[in-house]
């Protein structure tokens, strides 16, 4: 398995022999409007050419149709006969755009000798995880591969903790930004009074996700990409640091990464 970390929850997948491109975020550097107040999005650079990211590809994922997991500038350079498996209820908004091969996730899908199964997941906690609707996590199975579990704009709560138990993953790769919005800056425009609860997971729960799977590998992503981000790969680090976690078991990677497992 080989996994290329682009950028925030982006990543090009080589798995049992197949090519996937999970969630295509291509805005190029401060060309997005500002979540956080601090400074217009993404805040980082993609590392690598489009034209190279899309080369290859068996089938793109797109988990959820927010904008900095499938944006205007992917939905313009992807191919538009290009196969892509979206979750149930979001193919239509796809095929609007003019793509002809949209396929919704089951709760198995068989892809040459590769089972991938649909979880779900809480994009925030309480009213927050409603207001930003479902989201969609991934259980990637091979026999040539470790299991992975990519969960997905998700908190760290009941629901992962009974896939990690459901599919015994090796591999796990997790959201932990602490993304937030900010009653100084309501980029919703909710009222906030106050700010909001992490809407994916931040240090505090990636600590939680490592000490409850001690034996998973775990990736962290959906770093240094975007303003309302609270944790940063440094931030993480530390905590790692603090907490005596072994290098050879938490992943931080930078934009441009490869890792092979």
């Amino acid at each position: 398995m080989e996994i290329l970390h682009l950028r925030n929850a982006t990543i090009k997948l080589n798995y049992g022999g197949l090519t996937f491109l999970i969630d295509p975020y291509f805005a190029e550097l401060h060309s997005e409007p500002s979540m956080g107040g601090k400074s217009k999005n993404p805040t980082s650079a993609l590392p690598i050419q489009i034209s190279k990211i899309i080369h290859h590809v068996d089938f793109v994922i797109i988990s959820h149709l927010h904008p900095d997991h499938f944006d205007r500038l992917a939905q313009q350079k992807i191919p538009k006969d290009q196969a892509i498996i979206c979750q149930p209820g979001d193919q239509k908004s796809i095929q609007s755009m003019g793509f002809t091969q949209v396929i919704p996730m089951q709760e198995k899908m068989i892809l040459g000798k590769t089972s991938i199964y649909q979880t779900s997941g809480a994009h925030g906690f309480g009213k927050m995880a409603e207001i930003m609707g479902p989201v969609s996590g991934l259980v990637f199975q091979n026999e040539t591969e470790f299991t992975l579990y990519w969960l997905g704009d998700t908190v760290f709560g009941e629901e992962v903790k009974n896939q990690i138990n459901r599919f015994d993953p090796q591999l796990l790769i997790c959201h932990a930004g602490g993304n937030k919005f900010f009653k100084t800056f309501d980029f919703l425009g909710l009222g906030l009074k106050e700010d909001t609860s992490p809407l994916i997971m931040d240090s505090k729960q990636l600590e939680e996700l490592i000490r409850f799977a001690p034996k998973c590998k775990i990736i962290a992503t959906h770093l240094n990409a975007l303003d309302h981000e609270t944790e940063s790969k440094e931030s993480l680090e530390r905590m790692l640091a603090e907490n005596g976690f072994p290098a050879d078991r938490i992943y931080i990677p930078q934009n441009g990464e490869r890792l092979h497992f």
